[in-house]
């Protein structure tokens, strides 16, 4: 019964995939959302009137506070001493709340001329949702690392006792097979 007790959640291979499942499901959310605007932009710009000015600024808030404000740092600072599970929540809901936003501003139609920050109003709110976003993405990127090596471990050191098995003879043999050729190649093709 003890033994039972003693066992954790990530020996249980089914539990173990189904982490990972959510993790790069959540990741691939997040990236398509990252990329989703740009095959839109000549519709924004017919439907919403923006220009390339204002469509650059809105791709370019994706780096906003991670770059400037020194977010992932942050990010891996409150990872480190909270834990993936509230460093992933909180991401989780950094990136709902940038969407939101984004959303809101996207489908909202605000009054013409409207101007925050000398950028129309729809374009800024639209830029910072989608750098509270890229917060929520990144974080939560450097979280699902943190994940993996905690929920799989096993599985990464089968893996690597694999390569080292299989893959990393026959790349070094190889390796022993390109390092003879070069020295030719040099001698006869670019000393002539």
């Amino acid at each position: 019964m003890t033994e039972h007790l003693k066992q954790k959640l990530n020996d249980s291979a089914v539990l173990r995939w189904s982490v990972l499942a959510l993790v790069a499901f959540t990741m691939l959310c997040g990236y398509f959302l990252t990329d989703v605007m740009s095959p839109l932009k000549p519709m924004l710009e017919k439907e919403l009137l923006w220009d390339s000015l204002d469509y650059g600024f809105f791709t370019s808030a994706y780096g906003w506070f991670n770059v400037f404000l020194l977010m992932l740092i942050f990010g891996g600072i409150i990872l480190d001493k909270m834990g993936v599970r509230f460093t992933g929540m909180g991401a989780c809901l950094l990136m709902v709340f940038g969407c939101g936003l984004k959303y809101y501003a996207i489908s909202t139609t605000f009054p013409e001329g409207a101007m925050l920050f000398g950028f129309k109003t729809q374009v800024t709110l639209a830029a910072l949702g989608y750098a509270i976003f890229g917060v929520g993405v990144e974080i939560a990127g450097i979280t699902v690392s943190k994940i993996i090596v905690k929920w799989l471990r096993h599985v990464s050191e089968q893996l690597w006792q694999w390569c080292s098995r299989f893959l990393w003879p026959t790349f070094s043999d190889l390796r022993m097979r390109v390092a003879h050729f070069i020295p030719i190649f040099l001698l006869r093709f670019c000393f002539v």
